[in-house]
């Protein structure tokens, strides 16, 4: 045998601490409910106490004998030499109030302890999880922003809610609704879902003549495509939406860009609701036009059997050069190639050469020309 609750001298103190060193005074009755807690019905301090994982509180009663409290709180209530005690498997108490001749009731206040809605983690849902009651006669009443959207069981914790908008923070609310349909008191807690944005945001710089490329890694999953907006690079103009690709994509050439001109991009990803995610990184790109060689020149005369032709390149990411006789390609060099020579020109016939800079995508500078 072991002592759980009381000392050897009647009083009424330890609230808060070991039950072992509380004192009580003439207790009556006893019950324990589903969870394995003690309540004590402590006759001569007119007080119901209760021992949870061995800490003594009071639940009921005041200390001073008489009857008031009704509808109130019951530890603001007073009870006049209560004998019997009983927990219910709700969890409420009732008290057999002898002194005041009747019985009573404290109602148990199902309150959560916490709730706990995810924030921007999962694109597909929002997680909203409380800690469990250890009762059976109950339901959990889910709320959006004050609106129900479910009924979840009592051997449930966690409810996921893929309806609200991406993007949108909304207040979450659990509740207990007990066997007599009583609603207790909610807990609430903010939470979003969100649409993953893309990343990487890359533009070419000068690569192309005819577009600017932009490549982004796609990594949201609920994506209904992705938007592309533009603005000048230099300067505080206003991004302006310029395309919308579909879902999955990863990449856009811009076309319509000003040669030359310097754009800074940006993408962000939308689902069918029209909810969006935040931007991507912002990165400039342009087209450029394909530069011609300078200084052209061709020999005149010099060797018998050839004709040796030189230039200067100014691209820096050709593939190459074409090089035409009397208006026909002849030859395309490599990349940084600078001169190519003739070795099969018309003997006293005065040839014209032109050479012009080619580039990946296959778009040509204009062809510079001479004679030789």
């Amino acid at each position: 045998i072991t002592t759980v609750a009381g000392t050897s001298s009647g009083g009424y103190s330890g609230d808060g601490g070991p039950a072992v060193s509380a004192q009580l005074n003439n207790p009556k009755g006893v019950t324990v409910d589903v969870a394995g807690a003690i309540y004590i019905s402590d006759n001569l301090n007119n007080c119901i106490r209760k021992v949870d994982n061995g800490i003594i509180t009071t639940v009921a009663g005041t200390g001073q004998s008489g009857y008031s409290g009704d509808g109130g709180a019951a530890t603001s209530a007073q009870l006049a030499s209560p004998d019997g005690v009983f927990v219910n498997g709700s969890g409420s108490i009732y008290i057999c109030d002898r002194g005041n001749h009747r019985v009573r009731m404290v109602e148990k206040n199902f309150y959560l302890e916490w709730v706990d809605a995810t924030d921007a983690l999962y694109e597909e849902r929002v997680e909203i999880s409380w800690k469990r009651i250890k009762a059976d006669a109950l339901v959990y009443m889910v709320s959006r922003d004050g609106t129900l959207i479910s009924v979840v069981a009592s051997s449930d914790s966690v409810y996921n809610d893929a309806k609200g908008d991406a993007g949108n923070t909304y207040t979450y609310s659990v509740s207990v609704k007990d066997m007599h349909g009583r609603k207790h008191i909610p807990v609430s807690d903010a939470g979003s879902r969100i649409i993953f944005a893309p990343q990487n945001l890359s533009a070419s710089d000068g690569r192309y003549t005819n577009k600017t490329r932009l490549t982004w890694d796609d990594i949201s999953q609920i994506e209904a495509g992705y938007r592309i907006e533009r603005k000048l690079s230099e300067g505080t103009g206003a991004f302006t939406k310029i395309a919308e690709v579909k879902a999955n994509i990863s990449a856009f050439d811009d076309s319509s860009g000003v040669i030359s001109q310097k754009y800074q991009y940006r993408v962000r990803a939308f689902d069918e609701s029209g909810s969006v995610s935040t931007y991507s990184n912002e990165d400039d790109g342009w087209k450029t036009p394909v530069l011609p060689p300078l200084n052209l020149t061709a020999s005149y005369g010099i060797f018998p059997n050839k004709v040796v032709i030189s230039w200067t390149d100014q691209t820096k990411d050709e593939i190459g050069f074409r090089i035409y006789r009397d208006n026909n390609l002849r030859h395309i060099t490599a990349a940084n190639d600078t001169t190519w020579t003739d070795n099969a020109p018309q003997s006293g016939v005065v040839h014209t050469y032109g050479v012009s800079t080619v580039k990946q995508d296959g778009s040509e500078s204009e062809r510079v020309t001479t004679k030789g």
